[in-house]
């Protein structure tokens, strides 16, 4: 969760940049009208994608969002990563081991200070390979959200409620 934290600006960023060079050469709403149109033409039933390049943002949508109704995919969508995240955090992480900008062995608190604390939470005691390894000894906050779910109106309150990374990094750490 730190470390997913701390990298989130890095990933949207890195992420971020590579959407978007193809804009500094000319990316349009075509463009990608064309691209998000070549994904479901492989079977995939709808997507939803953003690029930008500082203030200038292309969306669009292709396909649909649901199979039964064959309603379009809403152009006003939001993306919720999900565990997708770790790999992103990952491959930013390498990378930058690979730029000897931080190494594997670097603690949490040197990236970020005082962010792991509280209840036996010790960030100067975990490191980085100790977080991409998950063995850091650091609680799963997605257990604690799951166990909230005990029934269908539970989940529902719970599947649109966002949480910010204070939140999150608070139900880990207690």
């Amino acid at each position: 969760a730190a470390v997913a934290t701390a990298t989130a600006a890095t990933t949207t960023a890195t992420a971020a940049s590579a959407a978007t060079m193809p804009a500094a050469h000319g990316y349009t709403r075509q463009d990608l009208q064309r691209d998000l149109d070549a994904i479901t033409a492989t079977g995939v039933p709808g997507v939803l994608a953003e690029v930008r390049t500082g203030a200038h943002v292309l969306r669009g949508t292709s396909g649909v969002a649901n199979l039964d109704t064959r309603a379009p995919v809403n152009p006003a969508g939001y993306f919720r990563i999900g565990s997708n995240t770790k790999t992103f955090v990952s491959v930013v992480l390498l990378q930058l081991v690979a730029e000897h900008r931080l190494s594997l062995d670097d603690t949490v608190a040197r990236w970020l200070p005082g962010v792991v604390h509280g209840n036996g939470n010790d960030g100067t005691r975990i490191t980085v390979r100790e977080l991409l390894q998950h063995t850091s000894g650091l609680p799963n906050y997605t257990d604690d959200l799951q166990a909230e779910i005990t029934s269908p109106e539970a989940y529902q309150k719970l599947e649109f409620e966002q949480f910010s990374r204070a939140d999150l990094l608070n139900i880990a750490f207690s």
